[in-house]
């Protein structure tokens, strides 16, 4: 049986996230270059207008270079959560469908609803990877250790604590923090300096559960190195 998102105040942001789903899955077949930054600035801007949003600087002295790497990078980190989705949470016979829109999006993706409630975390994952890698050359340069991440086990417990509402850390512009960005943060300082560098990232935190503690109080340097390095070094 089909199931509906609720309409909310969330709901336009969930609806983009769908279709830039939609969108990195037809985008990867595009071979010729200048048309896939064409389309993507399309479907940037149609997203920021949908929000009542404007970043006319955003790609402001960006070589084309760069925004291909940008694009593509945000595109691999896109397909590798819907990938995870799909994994853990197959569309099967007996599998609640989302309808959304006027779309059945379980069956295009063959991800079950259950998988697709968590399409935010994995699209915020991506975004913010895209994003900051304008503004810094080190964040550009970690989309390897990010792909990486994504199969570790830290990765996949702190969204089931953030679905859960026991852990929501929201930077300055109220987005959701990623589970790469935090963890690195506690490998670095460990758990008990939270207060000192979620001040000095400019994070605000919504939910923190003494789960968070349990989950990640022994987590160390030699645990941050493992869950990013890749297996084919």
């Amino acid at each position: 049986m089909p199931y509906s998102i609720i309409t909310d105040g969330k709901y336009q942001f969930f609806l983009n996230d769908l279709i830039a789903a939609r969108w990195v899955r037809s985008a990867r077949d595009i071979a010729d270059e200048d048309r896939l930054v064409r389309k993507f600035r399309g479907i940037h801007e149609l997203f920021l207008r949908r929000l009542h949003r404007s970043r006319p600087d955003l790609f402001v002295g960006a070589t084309r270079e760069f925004l291909l790497a940008t694009i593509r990078g945000w595109m691999r980190l896109y397909e590798k959560g819907l990938d995870a989705l799909r994994r853990d949470h197959p569309r099967t016979a007996v599998s609640a469908d989302l309808e959304c829109n006027g779309t059945n999006w379980s069956e295009f993706f063959g991800i079950s609803y259950s998988g697709l409630r968590f399409l935010s975390d994995c699209s915020r994952y991506a975004e913010f990877w895209a994003e900051r890698s304008f503004r810094s050359r080190e964040v550009f340069g970690s989309l390897e250790a990010r792909a990486v991440f994504m199969d570790s086990d830290a990765h996949r417990r702190f969204y089931q604590l953030w679905s859960e509402d026991k852990l929501v850390l929201l930077d300055d512009f109220t987005n959701g923090v990623p589970s790469f960005d935090f963890m690195q943060q506690v490998a670095r300082h460990g758990l008990g300096a939270r207060d000192a560098f979620c001040h000095e990232n400019h994070w605000r935190i919504v939910f923190w559960s003494e789960d968070v503690e349990e989950a990640f109080s022994t987590f160390t340097a030699k645990d941050w190195d493992a869950a990013t390095r890749s297996q084919s070094r």
